[in-house]
């Protein structure tokens, strides 16, 4: 039987290991401009529909500024997501 003494071990938790990062919705980020995001087919089409309506003229104002917002509310998604993962930070204040 091996008797040797064991040290005691630290418990690592995976918060510790990868930070947590929270999106704020009113904190400027930045990324750089060879930073690369993956757009599902869904959101591009949305993304590109959207702004075809808009600059085609294909739909009334209203349907466009509500579409607009639509594409608004994607685009902060995909920051969101993107801040979660560490990949998007906080803007530097001037």
């Amino acid at each position: 039987m091996n008797t040797d003494m064991i040290e005691e071990a630290e418990v690592v938790t995976s918060e510790e290991v990868m930070p947590k990062y929270e999106f704020k919705p009113n904190v400027n980020y930045q990324w750089k401009p060879e930073d690369i995001f993956t757009l599902s087919g869904e959101r591009l089409n949305i993304l590109h529909n959207t702004l075809h309506m808009v600059f085609n003229g294909d739909v009334p104002t209203s349907k466009a500024w509500v579409a607009l917002h639509e594409m608004y509310k994607l685009t902060s998604e995909i920051i969101k997501e993107n801040v979660e993962q560490g990949k998007i930070l906080p803007a530097e204040k001037d």
